[in-house]
């Protein structure tokens, strides 16, 4: 896995665990391509604004389904 990814590999798929989703599932419905996931573990990089408003949707998504 490659370092730069890693924080944001661990929290989709923390996300993913939480929601009983697929990693990608959770990309998609967090506003992002279905395979940010799986470029994220290839090594390619991505704006921090995109990490950033991912972070944010995954945390709305987890928000919206615990209520």
């Amino acid at each position: 896995m490659n370092n730069r990814n890693s924080g944001i590999i661990s929290e989709i798929e923390v996300t993913a665990k939480l929601l009983g989703l697929k990693p990608a599932s959770v990309c998609t419905l967090s506003g992002t391509s279905g395979s940010f996931y799986k470029r994220a573990i290839d090594g390619q990089r991505f704006w921090p604004e995109t990490v950033e408003k991912l972070r944010e949707n995954m945390q709305q998504l987890i928000k919206n389904r615990t209520k």
